[in-house]
């Protein structure tokens, strides 16, 4: 598209000159402006915006949005100090219906064309609809109220019944029986005063899984006694939970394996929970990253802290830039109706203020090409508080180790 606008500009520069000699006029006479073929009926100004326009309401009133730079880079040295941003670079400002790339959805890869179908004249506006832009202060304050409501709601879930806190116990199943209780004598042992000595047995034939209670077990599912009862995974999305005191016992699968996560309501874990830390909250970590989709189906390889590996799609990658540099994360898809997109990552502060595995956080779907990514949301995953979880690590890609990302959750001051 750049060389069609090169060849237009030299035709019109070549024409304007011969009318120029045979009208006898001076060279330097002004040229009328054509309007780009294909521009918007309203649209009057040329690509360049006009010194003294007047900047979108919506953007910061001192400076220009950068590309790509986080709220306290400088504005890039392209742009005009005082010159408006083009009202599609606003984030709350409706970007132009042609050049705004549509939002990806969660069951599907990328789009196999990105946004280009534009007016001639709108090439400069295109850059500037899908460039991030510094949060404005109004949303700085709404994400600050945000991340309030957000650490509230994690310590509540962290702290439940079915936190993470809770976790007692990881068995992974063999094929035939696998029995279980809190004698010596079970393959599946779990020395727990609320479990009998001989509490059953877990039946495994292919992909199913069965729980046979021995009499007197105590073991209950929604309330009543079990004698024998096929058992829906996690990944089903409504497990089948048996009970044995404050004990809760559920069939789960990873990567392929069975296995058996038991949850204990009185767990020294939850009693003794040393509660959370976090980096004071910065508005500089709030960050519209580029969205880059992979036009090409595109799965990443995830291992998870027991080395079981599962391929996840992941439908683009975050681009923000820090301190002039850029970087990048890959962002995948949990489950294919997933409505927001999950990043693992790890920085350099891994390891030392906070968990040395990484970090996770949870961002929405790019709209206009911009997510908006608040890395004061980042947190620990579930391995930092307790031994029996099954957490994934960062992509190899997603390990930022030049980069200090100093926002979001602390390490865990009670350790495991």
């Amino acid at each position: 598209m750049t060389t069609l606008f090169r060849s237009i500009r030299i035709v019109g520069v070549l024409a304007g000159l011969w009318a120029a000699s045979a009208a006898g006029v001076a060279a330097t006479a002004p040229a009328a402006s054509a309007t780009p073929a294909g521009a918007p009926p309203t649209a009057a100004a040329p690509a360049a915006a006009a010194p003294t326009a007047t900047a979108p309401t919506s953007a910061p009133p001192t400076s220009a949005p950068p590309t790509s730079a986080p709220p306290t880079a400088a504005a890039p040295t392209a742009a005009a100090p005082t010159a408006a941003a083009p009202t599609a670079a606003a984030p709350t400002a409706a970007a132009p219906a042609a050049a705004a790339p549509a939002a990806v959805p969660p069951t599907a890869a990328a789009p196999a064309t990105r946004a280009r179908s534009v007016a001639p004249a709108a090439h400069s506006a295109l850059a500037a609809a899908t460039a991030p832009t510094a949060p404005a202060s109004a949303d700085l304050a709404q994400e600050r109220q945000a991340v309030e409501q957000w650490k509230a709601r994690r310590l509540a879930s962290l702290t439940s019944e079915t936190g993470w806190l809770t976790l007692t116990g990881l068995y992974w199943l063999k094929p035939g029986d696998n029995t279980f209780g809190r004698a010596k004598s079970n393959a599946l042992r779990l020395d727990n005063a609320s479990l009998a000595d001989k509490a059953g047995k877990f039946v495994v034939k292919g992909d199913k899984v069965r729980f046979v209670a021995r009499k007197g077990s105590g073991i209950t599912h929604e309330g009543a006694p079990v004698t024998d009862i096929e058992l829906a995974a996690d990944t089903t999305g409504k497990p089948t939970l048996l009970k044995s005191g404050s004990l809760t016992f559920f069939l789960i699968e990873r990567a392929g394996k069975l296995g058996v996560r038991v949850r204990d309501s009185e767990n020294p874990h939850r009693k003794h929970f040393a509660g959370l830390e976090y980096f004071p909250f910065d508005d500089s970590w709030v960050v519209d990253a580029r969205f880059e989709p992979y036009e090409a189906r595109k799965t990443v390889k995830i291992v998870n802290i027991l080395g079981m590996e599962e391929d996840l799609v992941s439908p683009g990658a975050l681009v923000f830039t820090r301190d002039g540099k850029e970087y990048r994360l890959d962002a995948v898809l949990e489950a294919p109706e997933d409505t927001e997109l999950f990043v693992m990552f790890a920085d350099a502060t891994s390891g030392r203020e906070t968990y040395g595995a990484g970090r996770f956080i949870y961002v929405p779907m790019p709209a206009n090409g911009i997510v908006r990514v608040n890395f004061n949301k980042s947190y620990n995953p579930p391995c930092a508080f307790n031994e029996f979880a099954t957490c994934p690590l960062p992509p190899p890609q997603n390990r930022l180790t030049s980069l200090r990302i100093e926002a979001g959750e602390k390490n865990y001051a009670g350790g495991h």
